[in-house]
């Protein structure tokens, strides 16, 4: 890695955002590079770190015009890389909770810090919480929980408001919530 990378990064992005379109091919590559390295060294697992990669590189493409040159590149990148791989552990937590997939030994013993979380995890069938659901709930909860899409998308793709798809996702998630922990 470049030891002048803040720098060299600033300058790209600053080139990219003027509309230098191969500075900015040149930053998402070399972006893209040290993120994989830092998440692999984090993670391990490498079909999480390809995958929160790409969701990284698409964050900052989305937020490149947030970039000030003025102030430094790198704790801007990692702000952004911070939240999205918040967002991909949550929605492997929230997967994994709702539908009663396992997801391997490693990824279980990361999500779930204690044994009652675990042993909650396995005792709850392939999908039971979800089928258990009314249908618009499920579907509510599938498209933004599991899908990844925003409240506004999955209205959107629903043809329903966005204030009836915040309401179904939050009762969906109080259900699942409650069925969770045994209650009726």
């Amino acid at each position: 890695m470049r030891t002048d990378d803040e720098a060299h990064w600033s300058e790209l992005m600053r080139r990219a955002q003027a509309g230098d379109a191969p500075a900015y091919a040149r930053l998402l590559a070399e972006v893209g590079d040290a993120i994989a390295a830092y998440l692999y060294r984090r993670f391990g697992r490498v079909e999480f770190s390809e995958d929160c990669v790409q969701e990284c590189l698409l964050s900052l493409h989305k937020a490149r015009h947030t970039f000030n040159p003025e102030r430094p590149f790198r704790p801007w990148l990692f702000a952004i890389v911070r939240h999205r791989v918040v967002d991909m552990l949550r929605r492997q937590r929230t997967y994994a909770r709702l539908s009663g997939v396992s997801l391997d030994e490693a990824n279980t013993a990361d999500l779930y810090a204690d044994d009652a979380g675990e042993q909650q995890l396995r005792s709850i069938s392939a999908g039971s919480v979800l089928a258990a659901l009314p249908p618009n709930q499920r579907e509510a909860l599938t498209l933004t929980k599991l899908m990844g899409l925003s409240i506004a998308e999955a209205a959107g793709q629903l043809g329903i408001s966005q204030a009836a798809m915040k309401v179904r996702v939050h009762r969906a998630a109080r259900a699942a919530a409650r069925m969770l922990e045994g209650e009726p």
